[in-house]
């Protein structure tokens, strides 16, 4: 089945504001993950209309990664930046503020897509979305979502539609780089291509290495032991 695209149709369409320059940088980046395991020397460079798929290894140690370019678990060696700034604690929340974050489960998994969004708009960051926010289910039924499925609790509808609907929001708040986990599916992949095609930093993990076609740059896991 084809899905429909996200960012082609009309409803999806960024305004004519000017994106801001943006660039993650891993510069020889080792990460400490829980379960004891390391990750060494990782780089890449990620600017506005490229992206990142990181695959390899399990799916513990690919969030480790994402937590890591969050600014959620510090690095133990080489760095991390973000727009030429070492990622501290402090830039980092701001940095979080900038970011669409897609979690391979989402944090409320009894929320409805509806209801995730409501509690994004609550956010000084958003207000000026707030008026408009009718529109978010314009998009998300040209998406595929049905109307019954934006009001369903997430942990009742398939995975990809909550992924769907997560970068449908992080599109239409206009966030500047999307970090998508778990990636698992083409149409999800292509997505994400679209959303670099129009200027975003985009970095994404997954399980599924056949992906790597939908992205520029790749970290491979398995060779960073």
């Amino acid at each position: 089945e084809i899905m429909p695209s996200l960012v082609g149709s009309e409803m999806c369409i960024r305004d004519s504001r000017k994106t801001a320059h943006k660039m993650i940088e891993l510069k020889n980046v080792d990460i400490h993950c829980d379960d004891g395991t390391d990750i060494r020397q990782a780089s890449a460079v990620v600017a506005n209309g490229r992206s990142l798929l990181v695959y390899g290894r399990d799916a513990a140690t690919r969030h480790c990664l994402a937590e890591a370019l969050l600014g959620l678990r510090p690095v133990a060696g080489g760095y991390l930046t973000y727009d030429g700034e070492v990622l501290t604690p402090a830039a980092s929340r701001y940095m979080r503020r900038q970011i669409g974050y897609v979690p391979a489960l989402p944090p409320q998994p009894q929320y409805s897509l509806r209801q995730m969004a409501d509690s994004l708009l609550r956010l000084d960051i958003h207000r000026e979305y707030r008026k408009d926010s009718n529109q978010l289910i314009d998009i998300w039924m040209a998406a595929g979502i049905s109307e019954q499925h934006i009001d369903a609790p997430c942990e009742t509808i398939a995975a990809t539609e909550v992924t769907t609907g997560m970068l449908c929001l992080a599109h239409w708040l206009r966030k500047q780089v999307v970090i998508a986990e778990e990636v698992a599916d083409e149409a999800t992949a292509e997505r994400l291509r679209e959303m670099a095609a129009e200027d975003s930093v985009v970095i994404a993990t997954t399980a599924d290495s056949a992906l790597a076609d939908y992205f520029d740059n790749h970290i491979n896991l398995e060779e960073l032991q």
